[in-house]
């Protein structure tokens, strides 16, 4: 029986008492109310709670990968948005999306993404954001402060978020070392697996976590399909 488990295996197995492992990709379709994968992890995690798992376990590379696209979509989002109500303006259209307390602060960051660095792909728009934080910073040192509400709101959803999973699942907070790394590069070798894999993988069979949950992990080669003895290997729960 393969260790790659799928979402129709994971809704028929049994998780009392047993240690989960989450990484980001889990976790952000999880917050992400137009992420059509985000109905399957509420239900999988609702599972958990009702079976009564003893942990999850995130890891400090998941967390910075979460705030990360957290503070990349708390740019990106807006800023598509006022790119769309400024051709409403222009075509006269009345269908215009308010943004609220980051209006300013997005309306800037547009005018210098206007100015500097646009490119179009089929009408939509493409917008480096970390290239455009860095240019605001060297070039508009007066204007940094605009920056912030960026900068809290990607925290404030994290927290959020956290605070909510505390109330339902005892959190395990998990950090890399030496070992860790070289069985990531172990695996990563002898599964074929992208680096990030490797790693998510390593943090959570190094701490003896009897499940990693995914979405999009590189799963797929035939060697995770041999006959592993179950009491010692990290099953792989591939939710999409």
């Amino acid at each position: 029986m393969s260790f790659v488990m799928t979402y129709e295996d994971a809704i028929d197995e049994h998780f009392g008492q047993a240690s989960i492992y989450i990484d980001a990709c889990f976790i952000l379709a999880y917050m992400d109310s137009n992420d059509p994968r985000g109905d399957k992890v509420c239900e999988i995690l609702q599972k958990w709670h009702n079976e009564g798992i003893t942990k999850l376990g995130i890891s400090t590379h998941v967390f910075g990968e979460v705030v990360h696209n957290l503070f990349i979509q708390e740019i990106l989002v807006p800023l598509e948005i006022y790119h769309k109500n400024q051709s409403h303006l222009r075509s006269k259209s009345r269908h215009n999306h308010h943004l609220g307390e980051s209006e300013e602060s997005v309306s800037f960051l547009y005018n210098v993404w206007k100015k500097q660095i646009p490119s179009f792909y089929k009408k939509n728009v493409f917008i480096n954001v970390s290239e455009l934080i860095k240019l605001v910073k060297m070039n508009y040192p007066s204007k940094r402060n605009k920056l912030q509400i960026f900068y809290n709101n990607s925290i404030d959803r994290y927290n959020e978020f956290l605070s909510a999973l505390r109330h339902h699942f005892h959190i395990e907070f998990l950090t890399t070392d030496a070992h860790i790394q070289d069985l990531a590069l172990a695996q990563m070798r002898l599964f074929q697996l992208e680096a990030y894999d490797a790693l998510h993988y390593a943090i959570a069979t190094y701490h003896h976590y009897d499940y990693f949950a995914t979405l999009d992990g590189d799963f797929v080669h035939t060697l995770y399909h041999q006959d592993p003895d179950p009491a010692s290997i990290t099953k792989i729960i591939k939710i999409a």
